[in-house]
């Protein structure tokens, strides 16, 4: 499975080191999920025994760890990346900004897809929160659902 590939929500995902936090690092370990809600984390010897009824999904070679939290963000200007430089003075960038805009009869459609899109590379990335600050609640939230 990929990390996007659909999960069942009881499970028990094992790997060669778990970081639950910044203080500890547990080597072949596992946490279990129930109904999508964590249950233990350890020993990945003694998780298997004590959820044995849970199917394992075990990664090589990887670190489990928390997801990164992006406390500030604009999903909908996803589909600015890439098309206006770095000015110099935040002003201008904010000009740039707008004469970037979509049309009003193309907004819709791009805020949504830009949203998507920037939730799904928030996910492919390891961000797994957002606080997403909008201007256009109204299309993005619907096409976030």
């Amino acid at each position: 499975m990929t990390q996007c590939d659909p999960q069942p929500d009881s499970l028990v995902l094992s790997a060669a080191a778990l970081l639950p936090d910044c203080r500890e690092l547990l080597f072949n370990s596992s946490v279990a999920v129930v109904h999508g809600v964590i249950q233990a984390q350890g020993n990945r010897a003694d998780i298997r025994r004590r959820f044995s009824g849970l199917p394992e999904v075990h990664v090589d070679n990887c670190v489990l760890m928390p997801g990164f939290v992006n406390a500030h963000c604009h999903l909908e200007l996803s589909f600015l990346a890439g098309r206006i430089p770095g000015p110099a003075l935040f002003p201008d960038w904010v000009l740039q900004l707008i004469a970037a805009y979509p049309s009003a009869d193309d907004a819709p459609d791009v805020f949504a897809a830009s949203a998507v899109r920037g939730a799904q590379e928030c996910i492919r990335f390891g961000t797994t929160t957002v606080g997403d600050i909008s201007r256009q609640h109204a299309i993005v939230r619907p096409a976030l659902r």
